[in-house]
């Protein structure tokens, strides 16, 4: 009569019936996981623009300033080589968006409507120099 030491089919189909329900249940969370962290991002808007001098050169290391208009929460960026800014994840609203630099005045665009998962831009065209002339 032998003996059986549980290494015998049956004990290896449970193994891999465990296994294989595992892996479901491990890709089924994933699934219902990721399309929220997903929905969440949507919500936010970002606000992107550029700025440059009465000449038409782009203004670098120029601070931009997004107030929230309701909140009064504040958010800043600082333009890059090409004179462009971008501030991601803000909360839909109307903002009002103040740029300031060395050797330029202080300006600032109000009313900036910022939606879900849009994307709203608030160019400084011709931003003042209070160079003395």
């Amino acid at each position: 009569m032998p003996i059986e030491d549980g290494i015998g089919p049956e004990p290896k189909r449970q193994q891999s019936a465990f296994k294989l329900g595992l892996l479901f249940s491990l890709l089924l969370v994933a699934g219902l996981w990721v399309p929220c962290g997903l929905q969440a991002q949507q919500y936010l808007g970002t606000l992107s623009g550029s700025v440059m001098d009465a000449t038409g050169a782009k203004v670098v290391g120029a601070n931009v300033l997004a107030t929230d208009v309701a909140t009064k929460f504040l958010t800043r960026a600082v333009t890059n080589g090409a004179g462009e800014y971008t501030i991601p994840s803000l909360t839909p609203d109307t903002y009002t968006v103040t740029v300031t630099a060395s050797g330029f005045r202080s300006e600032s665009l109000t009313g900036v409507e910022l939606t879900a998962a849009t994307r709203a831009s608030a160019r400084f065209r011709r931003f003042a120099c209070t160079c003395l002339r």
